[in-house]
């Protein structure tokens, strides 16, 4: 084993024990908002399908078998508005075109628009029931 691959392994095995430790690790930072966003997207996921129960407000009775489906609702648009963030991350708003001869980057102002919106939105029902994320 090479030299540089020691150090490959010598730092997955660190950066998965801070990660055990704190729930991140060093080479989280350099895209930190990339490694949060992945983080909350499978987390709402998971809480969508493990879910037992919801907050008072979205709990409906007569709704027989499926009583937290408003909450549900909410959830699906918190992990859409985070997916748009991921995407607005990765410049899924710049396509390739040709010109001529060459491509060039072509940013889709209006798909921009439509991710930030779906973003905004799903920051602010997050913030909103921040402490109604349980299970």
């Amino acid at each position: 084993m090479g030299v540089i691959q020691k150090m490959d392994v010598i730092n997955r095995v660190k950066w998965f024990i801070q990660r055990g430790r704190c729930g991140y690790a060093e080479c989280d930072f350099w895209d930190f908002n990339t490694y949060l966003i992945d983080i909350i997207i499978a987390g709402i996921e998971d809480l969508k399908k493990n879910s037992c129960g919801c907050p008072n407000e979205f709990y409906d009775a007569k709704n027989l078998n499926n009583e937290c489906e408003r909450w549900l609702i909410v959830l699906d648009e918190i992990s859409e508005g985070f997916k748009a963030g991921k995407k607005i991350i990765n410049y899924d708003c710049m396509r390739w075109e040709k010109s001529g001869e060459y491509y060039k980057h072509v940013f889709d102002e209006e798909e921009a628009k439509l991710l930030a919106k779906k973003f905004d939105r799903g920051i602010e029902l997050f913030s909103k029931y921040f402490l109604d994320l349980w299970g």
